[in-house]
């Protein structure tokens, strides 16, 4: 079955007993584009750039599991990026460009680091995510689940140990000016990213300007898709504008 017969929104049915199961949409075709929301959102956040996208790209959307759609509580973010993986084997999509905003970001780095994918996108979200996790857990304890007992200092861990495995291009948009520390931490994991900077958009970077993000997704997606360069990363570079 390929993803064209795949009708949207759908949920996927687990294989086996405790196995995740997403909920996701599909729509649009061409090369494959995969979106993972962060926390308290939905795959309906990203509908505003599928919109501007579906006419070139095949646009997967996903529930996290206990958001929108998909049942259950937060899951480790392995299991996660598995049933992620098990949703587009299934489908017969193989290396997309995978684009994550905020705390789904970690998703899609874990995603990147263990299967193929042709690029990564992160949504405003830096990889020294410690601050951030402990914010969550601060403010939100109910949001944790079996994944968030473990404590931000191993979630900044984990990240940092994948960094260095992701091979693909790997492109970062972030709504804000980054500080001294976060741009150091990302350099050092990630020297070859490219890196943009739109100050004063906030962290929904990608909705507050949903043509200049799809243009510039789109720009990427093109690079990483090209066939004289396959999972090869781009050139570095950082641009604040």
């Amino acid at each position: 079955m390929g993803p064209k017969d795949l009708p949207g929104p759908v949920a996927q049915q687990a294989a086996e007993p405790g196995a995740i199961k997403l909920a996701y949409d599909f729509r649009g075709s061409g090369p494959p584009l995969v979106f993972v929301h962060g926390l308290t959102f939905d795959r309906a956040s990203w509908q505003p750039i599928i919109d501007r996208l579906a006419d070139a790209y095949r646009c997967i959307a996903v529930d996290l599991p206990g958001h929108g759609d998909s049942d259950g509580p937060p899951r480790p973010l392995e299991d996660i990026a598995a049933a992620l993986h098990r949703l587009l084997d299934e489908a017969g999509i193989d290396r997309p460009v995978v684009v994550g905003h905020s705390m789904g970001v970690p998703v899609v780095c874990i995603y990147a680091a263990a299967y193929p994918v042709r690029g990564v996108v992160d949504v405003d979200q830096s990889l020294f995510v410690r601050p951030f996790a402990e914010l969550v857990h601060s403010l939100a304890p109910g949001l944790r689940g079996d994944d968030f007992g473990t404590t931000p200092a191993q979630l900044q861990a984990r990240i940092d140990n994948i960094a260095p495995a992701i091979r693909a291009p790997f492109l970062a948009v972030f709504g804000h000016v980054l500080d001294a520390h976060d741009k150091q931490h990302l350099r050092r994991f990630l020297p070859s990213a490219q890196v943009e900077e739109w100050p004063d958009r906030g962290h929904l970077v990608h909705l507050a300007e949903p043509d200049r993000f799809a243009a510039r997704l789109a720009a990427f997606a093109s690079q990483c898709f090209a066939p004289s360069q396959p999972n090869r990363p781009t050139a570095p570079s950082w641009r604040s504008t």
